[in-house]
């Protein structure tokens, strides 16, 4: 889920304008929040048997992301580098580990984490809106 929405940042990134000054990728907000979120989807859909992604759900949100990152001025160089990196990719995957710790949810306890799947997908949060329910 993660490669999709994060291929999809890179595939549509446009050239910077020439002489901007960009904040680095990493800090900004826009782009840094759905992907964290993603990564909590994440790791419900890798912990919870019942839950899995919506993969075209998945797909549109990361087109929306890379929509914004090109209205930014971002370079396809710039963030093909952001979303390859290793470090961001660990970053990523420790932040949605520590928020669902954050709610006192075990992240080794399928029964746990698929409660608080399905938990995020009937309020219908960001990364609640990424997962669905397989019978």
């Amino acid at each position: 889920m993660m490669r999709v929405l994060v291929a999809c940042l890179a595939m549509m990134a446009g050239q910077a304008a020439a002489g901007s000054k960009l904040m680095p990728i990493s800090e900004v907000t826009e782009i840094t929040k759905p992907l964290t979120a993603a990564a909590v989807a994440y790791e419900i859909e890798q912990g919870c048997p019942t839950i899995e992604r919506r993969a075209i759900r998945v797909v549109i949100e990361g087109w929306k992301v890379a929509v914004r990152a090109q209205e930014l001025g971002y370079s396809r160089r710039q963030i093909k580098a952001f979303v390859k990196s290793d470090e961001h990719k660990a970053r990523l995957q420790q932040t949605a580990s520590t928020i669902i710790a954050g709610t006192g949810v075990d992240t080794g306890d399928e029964t746990e984490l698929c409660a608080f799947g399905e938990a995020q997908i009937k309020s219908r949060t960001f990364a609640g809106r990424l997962l669905q329910v397989v019978e």
